[in-house]
């Protein structure tokens, strides 16, 4: 439970502090939108870094952390990181 609490707060902390002071978003609309997209991108980092489950929605079955899922885990957790580090830093 406290691994959970830590890496969430981690991963706030670091979309506030980006959002901040790395990239300034100007405005309501940029910050909701950004927010938005950046916690589509970490529905596949959490679950990569917690070893859950990842729901892949159209893309088949949920993937477990057996090791025949390896792989596609690991191109979603790139997918999502992408996504997450695109929106904090690029969507302004």
């Amino acid at each position: 439970m406290k691994k959970i609490i830590f890496i969430i707060f981690c991963a706030m902390a670091w979309y506030l502090f980006a959002a901040l002071y790395i990239s300034p978003k100007e405005g309501f609309e940029n910050w909701f939108y950004g927010f938005i997209v950046y916690l589509i991108g970490m529905a596949w980092v959490l679950p990569f870094l917690l070893s859950k489950d990842m729901f892949t929605p159209y893309a088949g079955p949920t993937l477990t952390t057996a090791p025949k899922y390896k792989w596609i885990r690991i191109h979603f957790f790139i997918i999502g990181l992408f996504i997450s580090l695109s929106a904090t830093l690029f969507l302004t």
